[in-house]
């Protein structure tokens, strides 16, 4: 969805009027606010909810709706990310805080409505959100692939692992194999990070756990994880210029870990990586306490450790992953 299309489905609901508010659109029903487009730049638009309402929605997709920063949001302002949400979340969304808008005015008198009804309304109307969220997010998380998708990336695997004897020496690949094909959601895992360039290969074997160990192991880092900030929590705190996503968001939606440093250590000695890119490593609590974060790369055929702020993204900076499986 697009600011566009927020402001068509605001202003097709009853009553429903846009005015200017700070240069960008609002939308207000009996002369009071309901939602805006104040954080369109940000890719939001911005509901008028209670912290209930607000509390439901983050809880059952926390990937499309989250609070204002600051003291709007502990008054119920509500952020949804248009880019994440489908036509029917977002008309869901604008229906509750419409209809919440208009319970206010009846209660202070500016609109003739029985109250009741459209408490029972604003009910229904959040139920219909939390369904529609619901299966969305049972969709997203039914991490399958194709009979011919695990066929092609099985391939692949296979192909690479032979490959690179040297990062897993002692290793046969059909017990891999094996393991992949009775893990269907690792296999899927393993398809995201291939999909996004990191190119993952077995580089060990934890026999006490009996699990294999994959790691990213493209020779920079992966493309398609790029232009990333380290986390949730700075990707809020930039006020203008948002990348995308966040080190932590990505690796938790691929079912991943970030390599560590010591990890990142290892992977060195199995080849010569990043030695024209950098990658985010997983920064102990302390440090990023205190704002910063961790990334790691090669030069002059050393390993180097950095920190930046957390909130700092770069072109030539992604992040590794690591498996087990």
């Amino acid at each position: 969805m697009t600011a566009a299309d927020f402001r068509a489905i605001a202003l097709s609901l009853e009553g429903v009027e846009e005015y200017s508010h700070a240069g960008l659109p609002a939308f207000h029903v009996g002369g009071r606010k309901f939602a805006s487009l104040a954080s369109q730049a940000d890719g939001y638009g911005n509901l008028a909810l209670t912290l209930d309402q607000q509390a439901a929605f983050v809880e059952e997709a926390p990937e499309i709706f989250l609070p204002i920063p600051g003291g709007w949001g502990k008054m119920g302002h509500t952020h949804i990310r248009l880019t994440a949400a489908s036509e029917d979340i977002v008309m869901g969304a604008l229906r509750t805080a419409w209809k919440l808008r208009i319970e206010k005015n009846a209660k202070t008198g500016r609109k003739n409505l029985h109250v009741a009804e459209l408490e029972r309304s604003n009910r229904e109307a959040t139920r219909k959100v939390t369904t529609m969220t619901r299966a969305r997010n049972m969709n997203i998380n039914k991490k399958d692939l194709s009979p011919k998708q695990r066929d092609e990336l099985l391939s692949v695997l296979k192909a690479r692992f032979q490959k690179n004897m040297n990062r897993h020496p002692g290793l046969e690949w059909a017990p891999v194999q094996a393991k992949l094909q009775a893990n269907t959601e690792k296999l899927w895992s393993l398809n995201e990070m291939e999909r996004t360039g990191g190119e993952p290969d077995v580089v060990g074997h934890d026999r006490k756990a009996g699990e294999y160990i994959f790691w990213d192991c493209s020779a920079e880092s992966p493309k398609g994880r790029r232009s990333v900030c380290y986390d949730r929590e700075a990707l809020e705190s930039r006020k203008e210029h948002k990348p995308k996503n966040s080190a932590a968001d990505m690796a938790a939606a691929m079912g991943i870990e970030l390599l560590t440093e010591e990890n990142y250590r290892e992977l060195q000695k199995l080849g010569d990586f990043d030695t024209k890119t950098s990658s985010w490593v997983k920064t102990p609590a302390e440090i990023r306490k205190l704002g910063g974060a961790l990334f790691c790369d090669r030069r002059f055929n050393t390993v180097f450790v950095y920190h930046n702020g957390a909130e700092s993204y770069y072109a030539a900076r992604a992040f590794r992953g690591s498996l087990r499986v």
